[in-house]
């Protein structure tokens, strides 16, 4: 039986591995700030849509724009928060 031999990696092989395990990193704390981002916007837009009644004036649009906002709200939230996975 052949025994394959290995090399040692390429500079180039060696930066994209560690740029991948970089990349990785970094993703989760751009999902955190998107998700940060999400959680003002959600906000801010749920209070805009409580307060100003003249915005919209049918009540079953105003509910709907109400619960969507505040589902997205908990979504982010939600995401945000830190768990564990086994």
């Amino acid at each position: 039986m052949e025994h394959q031999q290995g090399r040692p990696p390429t500079e180039e092989e060696f930066f994209y591995t560690t740029w991948e395990k970089e990349t990785l990193k970094n993703n989760i704390n751009l999902c955190n700030d998107i998700l940060k981002q999400l959680i003002t916007l959600s906000t801010t837009l749920l209070g805009v849509t409580i307060i100003f009644d003249t915005i919209i004036t049918v009540y079953f649009l105003k509910l709907l724009v109400m619960v969507l906002f505040f589902t997205s709200l908990i979504i982010a939230f939600l995401g945000i928060l830190p768990y564990e996975k086994k």
